[in-house]
């Protein structure tokens, strides 16, 4: 059984950064606490998002982890990144 993303907050206590891009204007977007959504198809993902409208950023590859973000409605940062395996 799958037992679907992990789901982890961000206060920025570790990283001392809690930023998301903002993907209309390119900026950074401080965003407390942010979520971190792990998941198994990034791409798939990321395809469905922007195919119900959602503004989010495009797919980097930074530190061996490929991720995006978005801001949600209520100004929330949100990181999906791709599962390790």
């Amino acid at each position: 059984m799958d037992p679907g993303a992990d789901l982890l907050f961000d206060d920025g206590r570790l990283s001392g950064s809690t930023a998301v891009v903002d993907p209309d204007s390119g900026s950074a977007v401080h965003a407390k606490p942010l979520a971190v959504l792990e998941a198994p198809d990034l791409s798939a993902i990321h395809t469905y998002l922007r195919g119900k409208n959602v503004p989010v950023s495009g797919i980097a590859d930074n530190w061996g982890s490929r991720y995006f973000t978005f801001v949600d409605p209520d100004g929330n940062g949100v990181i999906v990144r791709e599962a390790a395996g």
